[in-house]
């Protein structure tokens, strides 16, 4: 992705898309690193992510996982 890459997460509730900015600071990507404590490494996870944008089916895979994660009560998912 390198450093002149944006990166904006969409979170979505019936099909409606959000901007994190609309939901508040803290669901912004910095905000979500600072304060729900996600872990961005672009050496370790910039090939994954852009295999995810280019294969939305397999992103459909890795999206049901992680919700299987939280219901299970993955602690490192909340």
């Amino acid at each position: 992705m390198g450093s002149s890459h944006k990166i904006a997460l969409l979170p979505s509730w019936n099909d409606q898309k959000f901007s994190g900015t609309s939901l508040g600071p803290a669901y912004t990507f910095p905000g979500l690193q600072k304060h729900k404590f996600i872990d961005y490494q672009p050496q370790r996870d910039d090939e994954l992510i852009e295999d995810l944008l280019k294969n939305p089916r397999e992103r459909t895979v890795v999206s049901q996982q992680l919700e299987t994660s939280r219901q299970d009560g993955c602690s490192a998912c909340d």
